[in-house]
């Protein structure tokens, strides 16, 4: 392994475009844009990536029981791709994508990014300052020179004390209420768990 000390994680806001995807395939799209306790359900579904993970499964299978024959093929995808099938021998089949690779509950309690948007944001920018998609090697190094020039200024400017650029206001009162949530988890009330988080993202 290069990076022996390294964690790799999933991204949130990913997930919720891998569920909008899913909910668009199965036909389910102009239901989930019209019906909210319908869009609140399906949003519980990838809330369980702020369950605690060792509750996962369990807290997997308590929502599926609230839930309608609707749900059906979303429930699927995301049991097959995060979850497991059980197999016939009654033993959990891996998934694409293991629980600790998604979950976020320790991540949000730490305050450690749920998101990769950071580093998206970071590859636009680079993308700008070369202005073009398919740049010549010596095109790519000299405006990757002029974006790090740019970086150690920033970087200098907050050495010298100037605040990072702050979040709007709405996602960090979105992220204190997520946090509130998740410092109050209980398993004995899952469901409520469940939708509140779900009421505090969309997938849009």
């Amino acid at each position: 392994m290069s990076f022996p000390e390294s964690s790799i994680f999933c991204c949130f806001f990913h997930l919720r475009q891998n569920l909008r995807k899913h909910v668009s395939q199965s036909n389910l799209l102009n239901l989930y844009n019209n019906d909210p306790d319908f869009a609140l359900k399906c949003k519980m579904i990838i809330a369980l990536a702020f369950v605690p993970e060792n509750d996962v499964i369990n807290a997997l299978n308590i929502l599926e029981n609230e839930l309608d024959d609707r749900f059906e093929p979303l429930i699927s995808w995301f049991v097959s791709t995060y979850i497991g099938r059980i197999r016939g021998n009654g033993t959990r089949a891996n998934p694409i994508f293991p629980i600790p690779l998604w979950n976020v509950h320790t991540r949000t309690i730490l305050n450690i990014h749920r998101t990769n948007n950071y580093s998206e944001a970071c590859n636009r920018k680079i993308k700008r300052a070369l202005g073009m998609s398919h740049p010549s090697l010596w095109l790519f190094l000299h405006s990757l020179k002029k974006f790090l020039a740019l970086i150690d200024t920033d970087i200098e400017l907050q050495v010298a004390g100037r605040e990072p650029p702050r979040k709007r206001a709405k996602y960090m009162e979105c992220d204190d209420r997520i946090l509130r949530i998740c410092n109050n988890y209980d398993f004995d009330t899952i469901l409520d768990f469940l939708r509140g988080i779900s009421h505090n993202f969309n997938i849009d």
